[in-house]
């Protein structure tokens, strides 16, 4: 039987059986890296493996990581240092956005798996990678945070060395990715310091993980039994109001299951070789921490946006928040300037789908709720002193359930794609987030609870 014929067998399109097949086929390799000594040979094979992954996935297509990495390293060598990450940023998302436009006029709202998604995680490595090198080249006065000092290039690496970190497997398909010096220190042991040199068994974390993997990938079936489109039909309209919040609500939660897992699987992967080592705890139990795709727990719980950003796709929440914005910041001395350009970048790395910008668009005005309810009522809840009345878990819980409900009601457009299902969806539910997030707007603008003045005292 070919391969496509097995991929019906058991319920998958090839491109997904393939996907599934290339994770579940990462960890024997990661285990065989663990293994090997010879830091030279762990570069051959770190590149070598990655683009036969890349190879099976994709075919002829992985060339396109080939040469962005490429013009990437030459580009490095021959621009002028000051301004080759901006150059650098613009030629990778150009290329990506080559990709997408292509999928999109082609392929219009299908699913499928192909040489972009890689290449969104290969932007965020070499943008950073190039920033890297940027400041490697600045004297350390210049360094304004210390991350930049800690992740600085100062030598551009051999081309094994450069080659190998771009085709680095573990991460390649799904992520995470690491930056440069920490995938060095890794490759030859320098990480394991603390463990004299020797890599910590990492079952418990694997298994931990595997777990969730499981789970996701069957809850995840869920999705056909309840389709994201029935939400803008005319029979989703027959239902109750509260049956359509409902609704929504459960199949964007069934819709981040795939993320679950396909996250998870790279995140194993990286714990069996090592490189998500990250010392242990104050009680001495290992951590694998240091480089992961999602915290899922503190994403579910967290009370504000600025929580949902940091715990969800943190490598690329990482990149927009130290190589977009704080260097538009640095730039222009314009916070509102690098907002605008920070969205500009993450809009173009997702793509153009119209349900896309309803999407970050929405959010930006939910964010800016977020902000006027915290200014007008957290003085109620928290005194002068920062000590908590005993309202204050009330007011935790709201915190929680809002940002719950509205990244909830934002993911349907997300997840639609075009912009008039979008619509549709969110006009089956009377546009409620939005109706709530103006009125809150209006109201805190028009009437403010100012928080009470302190008395001055002679």
């Amino acid at each position: 039987m070919d391969l496509e014929g097995f991929s019906k067998q058991v319920g998958l399109e090839l491109d997904e059986f393939k996907y599934v097949t290339a994770l579940i086929g990462m960890f024997p390799l990661a285990y065989v890296h663990r293994k090997m000594t010879n830091t030279e040979a762990k570069h051959w094979y770190s590149l070598i493996t990655g683009f036969c992954l890349a190879w099976f996935m994709f075919g002829v297509q992985s060339l396109h990581y080939l040469v962005s990495s490429t013009l990437v390293m030459v580009m490095l060598r021959t621009l002028p240092p000051k301004n080759s990450p901006w150059i650098i940023l613009g030629c990778l998302l150009a290329h990506l956005s080559y990709g997408h436009i292509y999928r999109q006029y082609w392929f219009y709202l299908e699913f499928g798996l192909d040489w972009t998604l890689p290449q969104m995680l290969i932007v965020v490595k070499l943008s950073n990678f190039s920033w890297s090198y940027h400041d490697g080249q600045l004297p350390a006065e210049e360094l304004d945070r210390p991350e930049r000092g800690e992740k600085k290039i100062v030598q551009f690496p051999s081309l094994l060395h450069y080659y190998s970190f771009v085709f680095f497997f573990p991460g390649f398909l799904t992520g995470p990715m690491t930056e440069f010096n920490h995938y060095m220190a890794f490759t030859e042991r320098r990480t394991f310091a603390d463990n004299g040199g020797k890599i910590p068994e990492s079952w418990v974390s694997c298994l931990k993980k595997l777990s969730l993997c499981v789970g996701a990938y069957f809850a995840n079936s869920l999705h056909k039994q309840y389709p994201d489109l029935y939400t803008t039909t005319d029979a989703f309209l027959e239902h109750s109001f509260l049956y359509r919040l409902a609704y929504i609500a459960f199949v964007c939660e069934i819709g981040t299951f795939k993320y679950y897992f396909a996250f998870s699987m790279g995140e194993i992967a990286c714990n069996i070789c090592g490189i998500s080592y990250n010392g242990k705890d104050k009680n001495g139990n290992y951590l694998w921490d240091k480089i992961l795709m999602m915290r899922l727990w503190e994403f579910k719980t967290t009370q504000n946006a600025k929580g949902l950003v940091a715990h969800w796709n943190v490598p690329t929440s990482i990149w927009l928040r130290q190589s977009i914005f704080m260097r538009i910041i640095k730039l222009v001395n314009n916070r509102s300037m690098a907002v605008f350009g920070t969205f500009f970048a993450s809009a173009f790395w997702h793509g153009f789908y119209p349900g896309y910008y309803t999407f970050f668009i929405s959010g930006a005005l939910f964010e800016v709720c977020a902000d006027k309810l915290k200014l007008n009522l957290r003085h109620y809840v928290v005194d002068e002193q920062g000590n908590s009345k005993p309202i204050k878990p009330v007011y935790d819980f709201l915190g929680w359930f809002l940002t719950y409900c509205t990244i909830t009601y934002m993911t349907i457009s997300f997840r639609l794609l075009a912009f008039t299902y979008a619509i549709a969806a969110w006009r089956s539910i009377y546009f409620v987030g939005h109706v709530i997030g103006i009125s809150i707007l209006v109201t805190f603008t028009l009437f403010p609870q100012r928080p009470p003045r302190a008395k001055k005292t002679n």
